[in-house]
């Protein structure tokens, strides 16, 4: 059959701006005051009004509304009262759910704050320290008017009154008590050296915050700086990420190539989301295991290169596929898990099979079939979530020995004959796909690291066939005779959209139909984000404007080409 090709041109308007300075704040005198709650974040304490306004726009107050203070207004005692404390971009989607993406004024403003490569930093915008940090000193009493004594080479003790800005900030998110979401993704995404990203993030203490079950961190790039931060890597996997409250964590786009056993060693049992997706994941210690087999949605979306060879990340995943629950991995990882534990001494439960059945290749599900034991991988499986494609592609023999597996039950017999036979009416008329809207990515800074996102959407509406994939490819990016190839990352959607990482010329199928029948779909796709690597960066000129073109297609379908802008 022919492919259904529909193409989708986006702008890149990517005027290249060499972008000096960042924002800063003036100190301001603290006034005093026996109750800390009437403290102002600009006035008293000195935070950049902007800064206080991306932190209002955000939030969510008690009623679950938009503040309505002005920035100006805003004390530490009404953040206290905040259920959400965020200082990045949210937008919310037509689920209640939301979406979070850096905030530029934010990042480029910690991003600009004096700091150095000490081990303990002690400038006039922060001090990172492990008696900072860890918790030895309570530092929200210092907005009580405690003292800050001479300590881990600090130079002078501190009050609220000479203390960085930093640490103030630091200070008013550690006094939101009532807070269940804590925000910070991006945060410390334009800080230069990693090491400082995690030391700074360090001084956020979740075990301070009893009512937190959501912190969101993603984006901040910190995965290269943990191995070497020292005292800091301690304070941020036990004092950051050593909660007894918090449900779900955002780990997402961190460039975290391993996740070792002490990373997530103090998340606690409570734990039912961690979002590790867009990292670039080769491995897993062993004693994840018992972190991530929670039965809840694990994540790991967009790390294609897991190493299955690897003894304890083939433990790991086996395990967490196994629980059945809402595991989210690569289709070329989950085939490569499932095929080594067949007849292997670790195995993947029934449960983990069918968990994970739309993913499977003809391959795939041929092992499970012919195995020693199929009732081991076969008993709980609904041939429901098989796609069409994965059972067509068995050889006769073993279609034969799966059939007569489902013989006792017509019903799920009759389904596997369907999928065999493609028997769901014509799909000539029923493939279809249409967008409207563009994504325009902005100005992109030589040098940066952190990934641009899209602040407009993109709506994909039509009908995939059943048994057929909907994937994108994306083009090199061009202005007149200058090409690059960046990365770009598309959102996770709702009811079985995939969240995918593009790299230019291949394909990544964003939806998949497991039915005999035709489904509808109805998709926006929000805040992609493009990551441009400093090789591909060197092949760009300044001043240019780069387009980009997307291409969706369905599989096997019959029909023409059809172009829109």
């Amino acid at each position: 059959m022919k492919t259904l090709r529909k193409h989708l041109f986006i702008l890149l308007s990517a005027l290249l701006v060499l972008v000096a300075g960042s924002l800063f704040a003036d100190s301001q005198p603290v006034q005093a005051a026996n109750n800390y709650n009437n403290l102002t974040l600009v006035g008293d304490l000195g935070l950049p009004q902007a800064v206080v306004s991306v932190m209002i726009n955000n939030s969510l107050d008690a009623n679950g509304s938009t503040p309505n203070v002005s920035a100006t207004d805003l004390t530490v005692g009404a953040v206290d009262q905040w259920q959400t404390v965020s200082l990045a971009d949210r937008t919310q989607n037509s689920d209640v759910s939301f979406v979070s993406s850096v905030d530029a004024t934010v990042a480029n403003w910690v991003g600009g704050l004096a700091t150095n490569t000490n081990d303990n930093v002690e400038t006039s915008d922060m001090l990172l320290s492990q008696g900072v940090s860890d918790g030895s000193f309570d530092m929200v009493s210092l907005l009580s008017g405690s003292t800050l004594p001479v300590a881990d080479s600090r130079s002078q003790p501190y009050t609220l009154a000479n203390l960085p800005v930093l640490n103030k900030l630091m200070l008013v998110l550690m006094s939101a008590k009532n807070a269940k979401t804590i925000d910070l993704t991006g945060l410390t995404s334009k800080v230069t050296a990693p090491v400082n990203r995690v030391k700074i993030l360090s001084l956020f203490q979740t075990i301070t915050m009893p009512n937190l079950t959501e912190l969101d961190l993603g984006s901040n790039l910190f995965g290269p700086g943990l191995t070497e931060s020292g005292w800091a890597y301690w304070v941020f996997r036990t004092r950051t990420l050593g909660s007894k409250s918090v449900i779900t964590w955002d780990l997402s786009y961190e460039n975290l190539t391993t996740l070792d056993s002490s990373l997530l060693s103090s998340i606690g049992s409570q734990t039912r989301n961690v979002n590790l997706a867009s990292n670039v994941l080769t491995t897993i210690g062993y004693n994840n295991q018992g972190v991530l087999a929670i039965g809840g949605k694990i994540d790991l979306s967009n790390n294609d290169n897991l190493d299955s060879d690897n003894s304890d990340t083939f433990i790991v995943l086996a395990t967490i596929i196994s629980t059945g629950g809402n595991t989210v991995l690569p289709d070329v990882v989950v085939n490569a898990i499932v095929i080594k534990a067949v007849d292997n001494w670790m195995t993947v439960s029934n449960l983990g099979i069918n968990a994970v059945a739309s993913q499977l290749t003809s391959e795939t599900l041929a092992a499970l079939v012919n195995s020693k034991n199929p009732n081991a991988y076969l008993s709980a499986l609904d041939p429901d979530k098989l796609l069409a494609s994965t059972v067509q592609g068995l050889d006769d023999a073993t279609y034969q020995n799966l059939l007569n597996y489902f013989k006792k039950d017509e019903a799920q017999a009759a389904k596997l004959t369907q999928k065999r036979n493609n028997d769901s009416g014509s799909t000539a008329t029923k493939a279809s796909v249409s967008a409207t809207g563009a994504w325009a990515f902005g100005n992109y800074t030589l040098g940066q690291t952190a990934p641009l996102t899209a602040q407009d959407k993109v709506r994909l509406t039509g009908t995939l066939p059943a048994g057929q994939r909907l994937s994108v490819t994306m083009s090199d990016w061009t202005s007149g005779d200058s090409t690059f190839a960046p990365q770009m990352t598309l959102p996770a959607g709702s009811n079985g959209w995939n969240a995918v990482d593009l790299q230019a010329g291949t394909a990544a199928v964003v939806l998949t139909n497991p039915n005999t029948t035709a489904m509808q779909y109805d998709q926006t796709l929000m805040y992609p984000r493009l990551t441009i690597s400093p090789s591909q960066a060197n092949k760009m000129k300044v001043g240019a404007t780069y387009t980009g073109t997307m291409t969706w297609t369905i599989e096997d379908v019959p029909t023409t080409d059809h172009m829109f802008r």
